[in-house]
């Protein structure tokens, strides 16, 4: 899994507030997103070949 991701559910972990986490929630969706995309595109070219 991305390094990012694992950092950002560290960090909502550790968060103190709902806010923040609420936040971080947001980040980590993001990256999720960005990380399937990537997976995706990743296996639709190994596919082809």
């Amino acid at each position: 899994m991305n390094q990012k991701i694992r950092e950002l559910m560290r960090k909502i972990d550790t968060a103190k507030t709902t806010i923040q986490r609420l936040s971080l929630l947001e980040e980590l969706d993001v990256e999720v997103t960005k990380y399937r995309k990537e997976q995706e595109q990743k296996f639709k070219v190994e596919k082809r070949i």
